[in-house]
């Protein structure tokens, strides 16, 4: 499943994340205002909603009201004793007494199971393998990515980002950073800074990890609406190069 947080507790959030990790989810995207959690719901379209209801003080419940409304579950992770106007929602949002972790365990068991999504699969094919090849010094090491690229094996998955607007270009070493602020430990890529796109390989990722991280740099406000996604998957019996090259004929448009 794939969670959105909104949480102004930063050291908290960083835990949560974490739990949510070890169950075999992903976060698409954190955020400490209403207006960005909003925001990362409407671009990333979570399946479930983790929020304090006290972040911004006195919110209006925006945030629960967009989640439901997308089709996502709300747990409100919470120190306040009761849901505030909890019989207006339907599905009820789950609550859990901030900070108990395993009540949020158990919270986030109950949905994977009624939702039919266990989190053991995605568990097992987490990417745990680092990089072959010479360490990278930044997006512009070409010998760095295009080594990594050659020893790529079944479900690693290569992207390209993009502007897509005629006579255009976009920031390319800025968009890198983007990228790199989206980053978290689980993630294993390079990047590679071309004339005229970003390049990003994701090792052991399948389409879970291309949706993941599309979902966390696509909400990012720095990234132009007109910047485009595109990947492939490495297949079976397919080899590193010829899968690059289905990517340089156009590959995929990453929607999720």
């Amino acid at each position: 499943m794939k969670f959105v947080l909104c949480d102004d507790d930063e050291m908290l959030c960083s835990m949560v994340d974490a739990t949510i990790a070890s169950q075999g989810h992903d976060v698409v995207g954190i955020a400490d205002t209403t207006t960005g959690a909003v925001g990362l719901v409407t671009h990333g379209k979570p399946d479930v909603v983790v929020v304090d209801p006290a972040v911004g003080c006195n919110t209006d419940f925006d945030v629960i009201d967009t989640a439901l409304a997308a089709g996502a579950r709300v747990i409100v992770f919470s120190r306040s004793g009761e849901v505030p106007a909890s019989g207006r929602y339907q599905p009820e949002p789950l609550f859990v007494m901030k900070p108990d972790l395993w009540a949020l365990e158990q919270a986030i068991e109950r949905l994977a199971v009624e939702s039919g999504h266990d989190g053991a699969g995605d568990r097992r094919h987490r990417p745990t393998r680092a990089p072959k090849g010479p360490t990278p010094t930044g997006p512009r090491d070409a010998a760095a990515f295009y080594s990594a690229l050659n020893e790529a094996l079944v479900d690693d998955a290569f992207m390209s980002i993009a502007t897509v607007a005629p006579n255009q270009s976009i920031d390319l070493p800025a968009l890198a950073e983007v990228v790199s602020d989206h980053i978290r430990e689980t993630d294993r890529l390079l990047m590679l800074i071309t004339t005229s796109s970003l390049l990003v390989l994701l090792l052991g990722s399948g389409p879970e990890g291309i949706d993941s991280v599309y979902g966390r740099v696509r909400s990012d406000p720095h990234v132009p609406a007109d910047t485009e996604f595109r990947s492939v998957i490495v297949a079976p019996g397919e080899s590193p190069s010829d899968a690059f090259d289905r990517l340089k004929r156009g590959g995929e448009a990453v929607r999720t």
